[in-house]
């Protein structure tokens, strides 16, 4: 039985005229840029990008860690965020713009906390079709990062450059006109995704905000 609900106007077999996404152009490249990482249990705090300034590498949450972003624009070459992490997302002075190179990877179990703003204001660009491998961090089986359909099977979809795992919080409006968006099990959604390709799996809770 479909565990979707959908609170709204339902049209049938509506005329829908094709939709041709933007391509996500970063105006400053993360390659070579270095690596962060905030380590298990710790509490990392990185301020927005400075025209001149350095933007970030890789970026990698590890497990039960805290990550803290402030209103301004970011740019990422991978932004990893492992199980049962924390990102907290400072919107005080404004809207908060994640520009990601390759992919967004989240993992189970994570929360995300708005301060001062919502989802609207969070906006997630992701500009490349991204890879379907996560290595496992610290304590992780390998097993870990697998993304399971509604049957327990693992999805292998190739190029998946959006990939939230089971049980998470996620705040905000995913853009990626090339990548592949996949959502697990029991996860919470408030915000919108715009992707070449989205799939929900079983009770994902999904409220539309978008940025």
């Amino acid at each position: 039985a479909s565990t979707v609900r959908i609170d709204g106007t339902v049209v049938e077999h509506a005329d829908v005229e094709p939709v041709t996404l933007p391509r996500v152009v970063l105006l400053v490249n993360p390659t070579g840029a270095p690596r962060v990482t905030v380590k298990k249990r710790e509490v990392g705090d990185l301020g927005p990008y400075v025209p001149g300034g350095r933007p970030y590498g890789e970026l990698r949450v590890e497990q039960n860690a805290t990550l803290i972003l402030h209103s301004g624009t970011y740019y990422f070459e991978r932004f990893v965020v492992h199980h049962h992490a924390h990102l907290i997302l400072d919107l005080d002075e404004g809207p908060i713009t994640v520009n990601i190179k390759e992919g967004l990877h989240i993992g189970a179990y994570v929360r995300m906390t708005l301060q001062g703003g919502d989802a609207g204001e969070v906006l997630f660009n992701v500009a490349g079709a991204g890879l379907n491998h996560q290595e496992p961090g610290e304590d992780e089986d390998e097993d870990s990062w697998a993304l399971r359909d509604n049957h327990g099977h693992v999805d292998y979809t190739p190029s998946l450059s959006i990939r939230i795992l089971n049980n998470t919080q996620f705040f905000g409006t995913i853009y990626a006109p090339q990548g592949k968006v996949r959502v697990g099990r029991k996860s919470q959604m408030r915000g919108a995704i715009l992707a070449r390709q989205v799939r929900l799996y079983n009770q994902v809770a999904f409220e539309g905000e978008v940025a």
